[in-house]
């Protein structure tokens, strides 16, 4: 039997996805609301008990839809008045809200606007090179600098600046100042902040570096800086299927809980008078930790357990987890679409639903024994669960997982029990939080060796791309009759397999196989060509009709790890047959080693030419198993059966950018054209010598779009039909040129730009081109 509160989720739920697809006014499903309340009444007096449910779902349905376009109808009137602003200096005034995160060159944190008249409104994400302390949270400040505004999205699906309902993003010219006002509601804050600081002081006065960064994110949730060591960690624990352990939750949550009711219980307090003292506790933990999603939902989860006890109602873990799940969707409807929000409910349900399904059937007696397998059983109920959700956002399923959990379960826990009390202790006893701190500072080090030894097995990882949505309830159907099939039977009390769910299972499984197959031999022939989204750089990525894979470029440092690895990963590329650096400048080959760290290549093509970003590129893959060439003129290269390319060097070039290495890439009848920076006088060499080879149907334009490039010559020459301009948004070099993009449309060509519409996809079949852009999701041209 379906629980009522099951179904009152999934109705909210429902209410919130049709919203966002049925894009109507809140006033449409206010009035649908009313008028379901009147038949809910008209059933009452009928008696008509069933209806009544069913219409009570209704209004839920109603309620939430309502909710969730109340919120975005508010979002997006902010963004239009705040375009009215665009470029203008200004003074804001406002709260500090969330926290304040490290950038390359100063800091980032959001500010709440005050409603003052001719300002803009809504929240701001301020960019400053000034100081901003944590412990300014809640308090107001006024900064000066211009408003770049957000451009609103034309997806239906929430995109990031909507989920953190971001109406601006401000470049401070000023440092912030700090308004004095007095603290009032946001006293309890800055005390947790407070000590939150203080706390942390004492750990890095006895641990080492790295480690007391690992533990400030464990305690605490800090934001973990992915380059360096903790990059390396980080990727370590992604590849292990325990980043959640940098994450505060539940089980945070729980050791707190654990710790307060024993320190309380040995003073002789009894268990009523715990209560209110462990809840205000773990309040003050979750301000200081942040209060993100998945804290949020264990510290709801406990007051509702506090709840229960208290008024002797029947309880259950379930009923918990789908009652926090309504009260923070009807809260904030946007927490359905954050990634927190999705694992740590996904974690949970699974070890709440199937946990006690595999308990049951893999029962151990054996009291050294039975921790293990239940600590092993609990891991693969979570990795279960969110098994499509890691696919989707992470593109792997980590093997390994349940063994990594296994293994770090137990130094996790020491290390957030300790480390809490060491830390508390260091503001009484420093002598004792120094012994206790190094002990931790031990048992972090030896961990990190244990998740790095998983990490490097063969068989740990395997990169999958992101599936078909009718995988996904296909996969939770099937888990669901495995673990009705898992259940003893009531009669016998014997555990045996239902066969009726195998079949069942079965024929699922096939089926989606079929239809994958057929999806995928109807829709792969064609040359994937994708021009990534990093910014102010380069980086294009292709994959032939047999899966011959290769990069070019890899953008700016940190443009590889955060945009070109999870891109690649989304389409389940686990090797690149071949890397190509264009030239030897930084936004195009600093990002290429974090690709290169994660994702091995057969061959590695560098520019003939030395340039410092080439020689820190040698020194940071020295120790990879990478083939190093020369990408020298003339080279022909075959990519798969289908594909050919050719390379075109021009040494006796005067600047570095038009001695960029140029790829003509020919599939059937159409060509491609690869120009990394080239410019006017790397266009006229390339006329001068080779004037028949020059036509191609798609065309990346030269340095960015810069005016200098892409000249009346080189397109009279060329002749695309597609031209993509790959810049960052707002650069500061003024790229794409408006010279260059008017001799593009004079021409005619499409013209692309990976600043406005994001990543650019452009499929080359045998008969026409499709380009999909990442903005908005549907084919935009087709030439053939």
């Amino acid at each position: 039997m379906i629980r009522p509160n099951l179904l009152a989720l999934a109705a909210v739920g429902f209410g919130i996805l049709a919203a966002v697809w049925w894009q109507v006014g809140p006033a449409a499903w206010l009035w649908g609301c009313w008028g379901i309340l009147i038949l809910i009444l008209g059933s009452l007096w009928c008696y008509a008990p069933v209806v009544t449910g069913w219409l009570i779902l209704g209004c839920l349905v109603s309620l939430a839809g309502f909710n969730f376009s109340y919120w975005r109808d508010t979002y997006r009137s902010q963004l239009r008045y705040n375009g009215l602003f665009t470029g203008k200096l200004l003074t804001v005034e406002g709260r500090l809200t969330g926290r304040v995160e490290p950038i390359q060159r100063g800091v980032r944190f959001e500010l709440v606007l005050k409603k003052y008249r001719n300002t803009p409104r809504g929240k701001l994400t301020i960019y400053t090179k000034g100081s901003v302390s944590d412990t300014w949270w809640g308090r107001e400040l006024r900064v000066t600098g211009k408003l770049r505004p957000v451009r609103r999205n034309r997806q239906i699906w929430p995109d990031f600046y909507e989920l953190r309902q971001i109406s601006g993003i401000f470049i401070a010219s000023q440092p912030p100042v700090l308004i004095d006002q007095p603290l009032r509601r946001v006293v309890v804050r800055n005390w947790a902040l407070q000590l939150k600081l203080k706390m942390t002081m004492v750990a890095r006065r006895s641990m080492s570096k790295l480690n007391c960064q690992i533990l400030q994110a464990m305690l605490f949730g800090n934001w973990l800086n992915e380059e360096g060591p903790a990059g390396t960690v980080v990727a370590d624990l992604r590849r292990t299927g325990t980043i959640h352990l940098l994450s505060v939750s539940g089980l945070h949550v729980g050791l707190v809980v654990a710790g307060l009711n024993t320190l309380l219980s040995w003073f002789g307090m009894r268990r009523a008078g715990r209560i209110p003292i462990v809840f205000l506790g773990v309040g003050f933990y979750i301000l200081m930790t942040g209060m993100e999603a998945p804290v949020l939902r264990s510290g709801v989860m406990l007051f509702l357990y506090i709840l229960a006890g208290l008024f002797k109602t029947k309880d259950g873990p379930l009923n918990r987890l789908t009652l926090s799940a309504l009260i923070m969707l009807l809260a904030k409807p946007y927490y359905l679409f954050e990634i927190g929000f999705q694992l740590s409910f996904g974690a949970t349900a699974g070890v709440v639903g199937i946990y006690p399904a595999l308990k049951e059937y893999f029962p151990v007696k054996n009291p050294i024994f039975k921790p293990l397998v239940q600590t092993l059983l609990i891991s693969v109920a979570a990795q279960l669960m969110m098994l499509p959700l890691l696919i989707y956002y992470f593109a792997q399923i980590s093997w390994v997982a349940p063994l990594a959990n296994l293994l770090l379960a137990i130094p996790a826990s020491v290390v957030v029990v300790a480390g809490l009390a060491g830390e508390l202790l260091g503001l009484l006893l420093p002598g004792v939080a120094r012994l206790i701190l190094a002990g931790v500072d031990r048992v972090i080090s030896f961990s990190l060796q244990v998740n790095g030894f998983c990490s490097r097995l063969p068989w740990a990882v395997s990169v999958v791309p992101r599936w078909p949505w009718p995988w996904i309830p296909g996969y939770y159907l099937g888990l669901g009759l495995l673990v009705s099939g898992l259940r003893p039977n009531l009669l016998t009390g014997r555990r045996c397999f239902n066969y009726g769910s195998l079949v069942l299972m079965g024929l699922l499984a096939l089926n989606l196989l079929v239809w994958s197959s057929f999806y995928s031999k109807t829709q792969g022939g064609y040359l994937e060509v994708a021009f990534i989204d990093v910014g102010q750089g380069d980086a294009v990525f292709l994959r032939t009709p047999d899966h011959y894979t290769v990069l070019v470029d890899g953008g700016d440092e940190g443009q590889g790890r955060r945009r070109v690895v999870p891109y690649l990963r989304q389409r389940g590329i686990s090797r690149l047959d071949q890397v190509f650096g264009s030239h030897g400048h930084q936004d195009h080959l600093g990002g290429l080693d974090e690709v290169l760290q994660q994702i091995p290549a057969g061959i590695l093509f560098l520019p003939e030419t030395p340039q410092p970003a080439t020689s820190q590129l040698l020194r940071k893959v020295r120790r990879l198993k990478i083939k190093k060439r020369l990408a020298s003129h003339g080279l022909k290269l075959r990519w798969g059966r289908y594909v050919s390319a050719r390379v075109f060097k021009l040494p006796e070039a005067s600047d570095e950018n038009d001695r960029s290495t140029v790829l003509l890439v020919g599939y059937g009848k159409y060509r491609l054209l690869l120009t990394g920076d080239l410019s006017r006088e790397g266009e006229e060499i390339l006329i001068e010598k080779y004037p028949q080879l020059l036509k191609a149907t798609v065309l990346k334009a030269g340095h960015h779009g810069s005016n200098s490039a892409t000249t009346w010559r080189w397109l009279s020459q060329v002749k695309p039909r597609v031209t993509v301009i790959s810049a960052g948004a707002g650069n500061r070099f003024g790229h794409p040129g408006k010279r260059t993009l008017n001799r593009l449309r004079s021409l005619g060509t499409a013209v692309y730009r990976t600043d406005r519409q994001g990543t650019i996809a452009v499929r080359i079949y045998p008969d026409r081109i499709l380009v999909i852009p990442e903005q908005n999701k549907v084919a935009q041209d087709e030439a053939g």
